[in-house]
Order: structure tokens, then sequence, then C-alpha cells
């Protein structure tokens, strides 16, 4: 799972034209979807400036986990090196790997697809965890010990994550 979001987004609307948000989330889309499906991923959701994607969830992608991990990256080197509708962005990625259900979820007349459980959570608290640790980039144990490399990424440290009654060790990648 990578979940990924725009840093400081809710402060960055305040001063926007909702038209000038619109074209400008629209662009980030853009290439974020070009990027995460070059590397085999599908996108389940946007919800506000959020995107969850999924990875080996209906074909078996063979190194999902640096599939994941590479689009985390060249999403963010991306986006630092370009602007969108005229703004420049900030992303943070939680990248995870575990169990989920993927399947349509709603009411009766109005079902979404999208995927549940604890990997899908486990994602989205690493993102968040990027604002503490001052990183942009997190992964999981579950994810470093699928890498075909485990060395590629580095110690962050071990929290309790929001929701959980044990730590969780995270990694992230090392700075350039």
């Amino acid at each position: 799972v990578l979940f990924v979001d725009i840093v400081g987004f809710t402060s960055m609307c305040e001063g926007l034209d909702p038209k000038q948000i619109i074209a400008m989330l629209n662009d980030y889309f853009d290439c974020a979807t070009q990027i995460i499906e070059s590397h085999g991923g599908i996108i389940t959701q946007f919800q506000g400036d959020a995107i969850l994607a999924v990875y080996n969830v209906f074909d078996d992608l063979e190194h999902h986990a640096d599939a994941a991990l590479n689009s985390a990256i060249d999403l963010k080197k991306e986006v630092e090196k370009r602007k969108f509708e005229g703004l420049e962005l900030r992303v943070r990625c939680g990248v995870n790997t575990g169990s989920m259900v993927a399947g349509n979820v709603g009411a009766k007349a109005r079902l979404s697809f999208t995927v549940h459980g604890d990997a899908v959570n486990t994602a989205s608290r690493l993102e968040q965890e990027n604002k503490i640790l001052h990183t942009d980039v997190l992964i999981s144990e579950s994810t470093r010990m699928l890498l075909s490399d485990p060395n590629r990424v580095i110690k962050a440290g071990e929290v309790l994550l929001r929701g959980r009654h044990s730590t969780t060790e995270l990694y992230t990648i090392p700075r350039t």
C-alpha cells in the first residue's frame, strides 16, 4: 500500500481560488498517476489531496515492495522539480505491506472500489508520522524485508503508531 499526501495542503488552500485548487490537483494527480501506474500500482482512491494506491492486489507483481517504494521516491523527486499550475508542492508518503481486502464498499446505490485492513491503516499512519520524524518517505519493516535490497533504506525509528498496541520499526530513504 502507498499512501501519499500533499504537505501543507489545507493551509495552501486558504489563499487560493477554488478553481486554482482543482486545476492544481488535476495536474498533480495526472503526474502521480503516471508514476504510480508505471510501477504497476493501482490507485483506488483520490480523497482530498491524498492518494491511496495498491500493488500486487490483482496480479502477481514481482518485487511489489520495490515498486511501491520506487513510486514514492519517483513521485517525491518529480514533485520537487516542477510546479503544478504555478504552485510548488511537497509530498509525504507511507508504504506498508500486509493483508487487506479489496472490493466495493458503500451504500447499495453508491458503491466505490477500495481497500481496507490494517495494512492500509498503517500506510496512512506512516504518511502522518513523516511530520514528526521530519522525513518524506516512511516504510514499515514488513515492506523493508521484501525489498530486493533492504539496505537501500535506513532506520528512522521505532514508534507507537496511533491506535496501535505495539511499536513499529520505521525506515526511510537516505537524504540525497
